[in-house]
């Protein structure tokens, strides 16, 4: 790994360092971390690669646990139930936390009951049809 890319990743886990370790410091249990996705999705490699490297750093144990399905809503809802003691922090994204506020009547968790940690990556979202579709924007 070159250093650019070490610098980068050292950057985007200092907050999740902080609330980590500041947690773990007051507890021996492990920092649960609840990836609302499949193992092997983006979201899950991208939190075991970082979550490992910020246990090699300071010691603190992570536990990556995934919760998939229902669009995320199964690894929210279990976010929201747990102690606000920082032990327990999760990956949300665009969907979790905005597009499931309009696709679903009733949400089990409030978006806004979460407090965001760092930003970790930035995807671009594309909506696409069928070109037979007589569609030239999202209104149409």
């Amino acid at each position: 790994m070159n250093l650019f890319s070490r610098l980068c990743r050292a950057i985007l886990a200092l907050p999740i360092v902080l609330v980590a370790v500041s947690a773990n410091a007051q507890s021996s249990r492990p920092v649960r971390v609840i990836v609302p996705s499949a193992v092997g999705a983006t979201p899950d490699t991208t939190m075991r690669v970082l979550t490992q490297e910020i246990s090699k750093q300071t010691g603190t144990a992570f536990v990556v646990e995934n919760k998939p399905g229902a669009s995320g809503v199964i690894g929210m809802t279990d976010l929201v139930r747990q102690p606000p003691d920082g032990l327990t922090i999760a990956w949300v994204n665009n969907v979790t936390l905005a597009i499931n506020r309009s696709t679903f009547t009733k949400l089990p968790y409030d978006p806004t009951s979460v407090v965001p940690v760092t930003l970790i990556t930035k995807v671009a979202n594309v909506i696409v049809v069928r070109p037979a579709l007589p569609a030239s924007n999202l209104k149409e």
